[in-house]
């Protein structure tokens, strides 16, 4: 971004300065990447969490404990599945949101970037 944004400022006339536009096409382009990495470290902190709650923390008065443990588990590995699909490439602030903080409900997250 630096690199861009000092271009456009010393280009001269011989050269094809980076107009404006441009930068801000990559400012945007940061911006979403930077909510992308927020999403995936809390996908991964997540998963990491439910996966180190000792199954003898059951609850008695859980009706079905099992249920419960089977839910986590697929809760860590949808949580796994996900932060691994961030790493493949840049989404869109749609599929970040729609697909990705809304369904773990990363509120926080989506909360930050907005403002």
């Amino acid at each position: 971004m630096l690199q861009a944004k000092s271009a456009g400022i010393s280009a001269d006339s011989s050269r094809n300065p980076i107009d404006s536009s441009t930068v801000d096409l990559l400012e945007g382009k940061l911006a979403v990447l930077r909510f992308q990495m927020q999403i995936k470290q809390e996908l991964e902190l997540m998963a990491a969490r439910i996966e180190n709650i000792p199954s003898s923390s059951e609850s008695p008065s859980v009706p079905f404990p099992r249920d419960n443990i089977l839910a986590d588990a697929e809760t860590a590995k949808a949580a796994k599945d996900k932060a691994n699909e961030l790493s493949l490439n840049l989404k869109s602030i749609t599929q970040l949101y729609n697909d990705y903080a809304v369904p773990f409900g990363l509120w926080e997250v989506c909360f930050f970037f907005v403002s």
